[in-house]
């Protein structure tokens, strides 16, 4: 049998990362695409002050940005960036999105790492108590508990616990 099983293993599951990544991306881009703004409204609070015309910055910023183009081009521009490392500015900071990115990468790499280790720790100690505590309302409550905290989208996780902690409770700084 060999390592042969591995390597096809590992060949699928790349194969399956390439196609995961394209489908999220080209669902991202529709969505972005087809939502109820486009970028240049994110311009044009900033220069409502100024007296510009807000129908000629959206028709200049579109222009700018390949958006009064044909969608099927406009995908293949954005496919092109971001191939070539070309991702674009920030709409809200004005700023190459790689240059954002390598300049807060750490902010995510601890808070992974923190996370991480918390769960892995919280996880330990529970399976032990539910573990000594078996077939009790407490293991049953773990379980729920667990199942459900597994269960529940992190990304919904992660911007309802932004919404309670820090718009609502003012415990942590949003940018």
């Amino acid at each position: 049998m060999g390592k042969s099983w591995l390597r096809d293993y590992i060949i699928k599951r790349l194969i399956y990362s390439i196609i995961i990544a394209f489908g999220v991306i080209t669902i991202t881009f529709i969505l972005v695409r087809v939502g109820p703004s486009s970028p240049a409204d994110k311009y044009l609070a900033n220069i409502a002050a100024t007296g510009q015309d807000p129908a000629q910055v959206t028709a200049a910023i579109d222009a700018r940005y390949g958006l009064d183009k044909p969608i099927l081009v406009q995908y293949a521009d954005y496919m092109g960036n971001l191939f070539r490392g070309n991702w674009g500015w920030s709409f809200s900071t004005s700023m190459p999105v790689i240059e954002l990115i390598k300049t807060h990468w750490i902010y995510s790499f601890q808070l992974i790492l923190l996370s991480s280790l918390f769960a892995a720790f919280l996880g330990i100690l529970i399976g032990i108590y539910s573990a000594v505590k078996q077939y009790t309302k407490t293991d049953y409550a773990f379980t729920f508990i667990s199942f459900t905290g597994i269960s529940i989208p992190n990304f919904w996780l992660g911007v309802m616990l932004i919404l309670i902690f820090s718009v609502k409770l003012g415990l942590f700084k949003t940018y």
